[in-house]
């Protein structure tokens, strides 16, 4: 396709879409980037606009929320007191959101599976947060080298069919259909309906930036984006 963008993108103006890392990859690998003329990224959401988001979410939902006094605060309180300490949940509130935007990376679906999961308690309309929540975590060292190839491809692509896996590994579509299918057990895939034969494999969105941090710790994919 890009030789025919090539060949062709001083008579035909080109449109094209691609997720960040998709363009990333063909940027670094196939020198993509000359062949268009103007680029446009979609901005990652800040802090301030992933905590309104969330927010206003429950807001809308008829919940109240407040933020766990737990132990790694009280400790932090204990040896760091001031008496210029601000308001203590509006304290919290201000630990939390830089966690979660850390973790986030400006996905606001990821922002609201952090959340989410931080959730420790209801009482009756009002949700108690885990402030110092851990980062989701996802094993993938149980995965052999050809799973995790896979696993990468889907990531690049955005989505794969059992044939297309097939022939971008060049192995049996049985195989790939068995490698995706272990993916889809384990929650890391999910299956779309894009097709008559339901057979489209995407990852899993709430776990996506779990996947994402271990890719990059493994050198599967760049840390940092590149044009």
């Amino acid at each position: 396709m890009l030789h025919i963008i090539s060949m062709t993108n001083s008579n035909i103006i080109w449109i094209a879409t691609a997720q960040s890392i998709a363009w990333h990859f063909i940027g670094r690998n196939f020198r993509a980037a000359p062949l268009f003329e103007f680029r446009m990224a979609l901005e990652d959401l800040n802090r301030d606009r992933m905590k309104d988001i969330i927010l206003k979410r429950q807001e809308t939902a008829g919940f109240t929320f407040k933020f766990a006094k737990d132990d790694l605060y009280l400790l932090r309180k204990k040896f760091f007191s001031s008496s210029k300490m601000v308001e203590e949940q509006t304290y919290l509130s201000r630990i939390y959101f830089d966690r979660l935007t850390e973790y986030s990376g400006g996905n606001i679906v990821a922002g609201m599976n952090y959340w989410l999961n931080s959730i420790v308690k209801i009482e009756e309309n009002t949700l108690t947060i885990r402030t110092y929540q851990p980062y989701p975590y996802i094993d993938l060292s149980i995965l052999d080298l050809k799973t995790m190839t896979a696993l990468h491809a889907v990531i690049l692509h955005g989505g794969l069919k059992r044939s297309h896996l097939a022939e971008s590994l060049n192995i049996p579509e049985k195989e790939a259909g068995e490698i995706l299918n272990k993916l889809y057990s384990m929650g890391i895939l999910r299956i779309g309906e894009l097709t008559k034969s339901h057979d489209y494999y995407y990852t899993n969105k709430f776990k996506f930036k779990s996947i994402e941090r271990e890719l990059i710790r493994r050198n599967l994919l760049p840390g940092e984006a590149e044009d």
